[in-house]
Parts: C-alpha cells; sequence; structure tokens
C-alpha cells in the first residue's frame, strides 16, 4: 500500500497536472474554476440549478465540467441541450444505429466535435465532462476509411437508455448481409419485464412493428417486424434477460424470405 501523501501545496500540484496534461493535448492547458473558459460558447452552459466546476483551454480544445442536481440525468440532458443547438449525432464505427450509452455521447456541429462524459462511473455523481475540439474528418464527416462494413441493409432506430438505467457498458453489435444484432448491459432496478417495453416502446415510435410478448420472471421477449430501405421485411426479437444486478439487453433481426 502506498503511504504518499498529498502535496500541501495547491500550486505544486497544479503544475505537476500540467505537465502531465501537456504530454497528452495540445499547448499549454489553462485551467479556471468556478466559471468556464472564455472561449467556451455560451448557448452551452446549462442553466441552474447546474452548476458550472470549471474547466481548461489547450490549444485549439476547450473543456468545461458541469455539476448537475442530484437525480438529474446530466448526459442525456447535455445532449439534448445540444441537440437544441443545431448539434447532431457523430458518426459511429458502427453504421446501422442502436443503443444509446449513458457514460458517453459524441456530437457535431460543422468541423466541431462535442465529446460528453459522465465524470464518474459512481450514479449519484452527477457532474458531466465535456470537450470541444475542432474534427477536420470522421466522425464528424464520412470517411469510408474508418467505417466498418454495414450489417445489412436494416437500420436500428437510435434507442436512448431509459430514465431508470444508472449505467452500462457501452453498445455493440454485428451481423451480416442478411441479419444483424446489437446489445448493451444497462444496471438497473427495473425488471426485465420492466425494461422491455421501454424500448420496444421507441422502436414502435420509430415505425417497427412490435408484436407478441413472452415474459418470464428472469427475461422478457418481443416480436419485431420492419422494412429496409429497399423495402425487404425483416423480423426479429428484443431480449431483455437479467444477469446478476445487470440486464441483457439484445435486438437481433434477420431478412425475411423474398
Amino acid at each position: 500500500m502506498s503511504t504518499e501523501q498529498p502535496d500541501a501545496d495547491p500550486a505544486a500540484g497544479e503544475q505537476v497536472a500540467r505537465m502531465i496534461l501537456g504530454t497528452h493535448v495540445p499547448g499549454v492547458p489553462a485551467f479556471v474554476a468556478g466559471r468556464a473558459p472564455d472561449a467556451w460558447p455560451p448557448e452551452l452552459i446549462p442553466p441552474p440549478p447546474v452548476s458550472v466546476v470549471g474547466g481548461m483551454t489547450a490549444g485549439a480544445s476547450v473543456t468545461a465540467i458541469f455539476r448537475y442536481a442530484p437525480g438529474a440525468e446530466p448526459l442525456a440532458e447535455f445532449c439534448a441541450l445540444l441537440e437544441r443547438n443545431g448539434w447532431t449525432p457523430a458518426r459511429t464505427m458502427m453504421s446501422g444505429g442502436g443503443f444509446d450509452s449513458t457514460r458517453i455521447a459524441m456530437f457535431c456541429r460543422d468541423p466541431v466535435l462535442a465529446n460528453v462524459l459522465r465524470s464518474s462511473s459512481d450514479p449519484t455523481d452527477a457532474s458531466i465532462v465535456v470537450s470541444l475540439a475542432p474534427s477536420q474528418g470522421w466522425p464528424c464527416s464520412e470517411d469510408n476509411r474508418m467505417r466498418m462494413p454495414r450489417f445489412g441493409a436494416i437500420e436500428i432506430p437510435r434507442l436512448k437508455a431509459p430514465a431508470a438505467v444508472r449505467s452500462d457498458s457501452g453498445g455493440g453489435g454485428g451481423g451480416g448481409g442478411d441479419h444483424t444484432h446489437r446489445h448493451i448491459r444497462v444496471t438497473t432496478d427495473l425488471t426485465p419485464a420492466e425494461l422491455l417495453p421501454e424500448y420496444a416502446g421507441q422502436l414502435a415510435n420509430a415505425g417497427w412493428s412490435v408484436g407478441a410478448s413472452h415474459v418470464t420472471p428472469a427475461g422478457a421477449t418481443q416480436w419485431l417486424e420492419a422494412a429496409d430501405e429497399t423495402g425487404h421485411t425483416w423480423r426479429g426479437l428484443l431480449t431483455v434477460y437479467a444477469n446478476g444486478s445487470s440486464r441483457e439487453v439484445f435486438i437481433y433481426m434477420a431478412k425475411a424470405p423474398a
């Protein structure tokens, strides 16, 4: 166990932080506390009761930290603020949509990329760190070198995390020419039967057909049907099952025979 004690000189600690950050970010970092950096767009400062913890400027990159009220959904709320101001979700390595994370998000406007990150894995910490930096290419503009092959022609709608989801593992997926799947592991007190309609409702609102469901104490499944951009029918399942304190959520879709 380490016996090191915190440095009693705050200025020395800041100097160490500057030296370490200087190896990871361009330029000499400049910190502010209790306010956003001067270069921060004022329209991206959330209104009270959200408070500004501080921020950093380093080269062309600018970062701000915001603390939301207890019980708030800071990432979802800040992403909504971005969208109201003309920002759009960034392109991802995986085309075709899927599950939104509660921990991290990326948005673009013009040639600028916004990274939004929960500051802690502790669900009671309602703080986020937001960084803005120029993006000359992917993920704010198309670059085929950075995209994986399309997982079939069906587009999975963007599925936002329900309010009762405290954290997640991040989304993933895969597939081939005639099938595709998406997965996310979430932490929530909702049972599979309670979580299933939270995602199924979003699929229905996106125009998908949501059919019969089957529920057990350990899991829940719902039948899905949708058409791809060429009009072909795809069918599959939305499945949620309990895995300890987590819930595994899957979408599997396969192209129906012609």
